[in-house]
């Protein structure tokens, strides 16, 4: 009888346990993002710069912003802000509403900021009106957003005032649809699509690693086994596919 000790925990079975966890893992991300799409949401995310007007140190050359409309006028804050609504469903959603609006009574918003669509060549097939404005509050109407589809608005801003920090809102509006807001920065912007890349490649190497160690593994035992060569006749696969 052969002296062979077979592990408790076999390494292969160590390894299906890993690609049960990924398969689970990959199936569970596909089955949120599917069921979210039932859900008609719109998703808003923004990013705005600092102040781009800086105190001089020098005290010889004084700086100053002004209006072109009005050049006496001192600007002493000026901001730009872009903000991105998207419909994220399966559904398209027609005639609804975004407000967009400071608290900050002393911040004015740039009447006409730069308007862009994602993709970009559906600019020309949306009709974006903004039908109420004050200088601090702009209320835009867009006829169809179909699904995946986004907006963004680049706004300028500015203040007579030394403004350290800008508070904006950004609020779209439609009967029956929920609104979700995702924090964004210029720098930093990551889709869900490429960390489930990440996911997948990663267990796709754990797997190639793991699979070659068990080889290993069991090549050695196979070499320094006579008994063994001689019960599988030499076929090292077979003993390794049954074992």
């Amino acid at each position: 009888m052969s002296d062979e000790i077979k592990p408790s925990l076999s390494i292969k079975y160590i390894l299906l346990v890993i690609i049960t966890a990924i398969v689970s893992t990959s199936v569970g991300y596909f089955l949120n993002s599917y069921y979210s799409k039932e859900n008609k949401i719109i998703t808003v995310s923004s990013y705005a710069s600092g102040n781009k007007i800086k105190k001089s140190d020098n005290n010889i050359i004084d700086i100053k912003y002004t209006l072109k409309s009005n050049p006496q006028d001192k600007i002493l804050s000026y901001y730009t802000l872009t903000a991105f609504i998207k419909n994220n469903s399966d559904f398209y959603i027609e005639e609804f509403d975004i407000f967009i609006s400071s608290k900050q009574k002393n911040i004015i918003l740039v009447d006409n900021p730069i308007i862009k669509t994602i993709p970009r060549n559906i600019i020309d097939g949306i009709n974006i009106k903004k039908y109420e404005s004050t200088k601090n509050k702009h209320k835009w109407k867009v006829d169809l957003l179909n699904k995946n589809e986004a907006i963004s608005f680049e706004y300028s801003l500015y203040s007579k005032e030394v403004i350290k920090d800008i508070d904006v809102e950004i609020v779209p509006r439609k009967k029956g649809w929920s609104i979700v807001y995702e924090e964004i920065t210029n720098s930093n912007i990551i889709s869900k699509y490429s960390i489930f890349e990440n996911i997948v490649y990663s267990g796709i190497f754990m797997i190639l690693l793991f699979t070659i160690l068990i080889v290993f593994m069991y090549k050695i035992k196979w070499n320094n086994n006579k008994e063994l060569q001689s019960k599988y006749s030499g076929d090292f696969w077979k003993y390794f596919r049954e074992n």
